[in-house]
């Protein structure tokens, strides 16, 4: 039987395409979580430009 035992033992497969797919889903939360600080910021430098208080 040829099952995959990376789950259990934490050790990586050698499926170039499933680290791939792994990287890409990393990279994008990754991205999407900057892009949520970045709309969090400009809120922020908006508020305190008009005086007043940023949450």
């Amino acid at each position: 039987m040829n099952e995959d035992k990376s789950e259990t033992t934490g050790q990586r497969t050698d499926d170039p395409m499933l680290d791939h797919a792994c990287t890409m889903r990393i990279a994008l939360a990754i991205a999407r979580r900057q892009n949520e600080l970045d709309l969090r910021l400009h809120r922020i430098e908006q508020a305190l430009k008009l005086g007043g208080h940023a949450e």
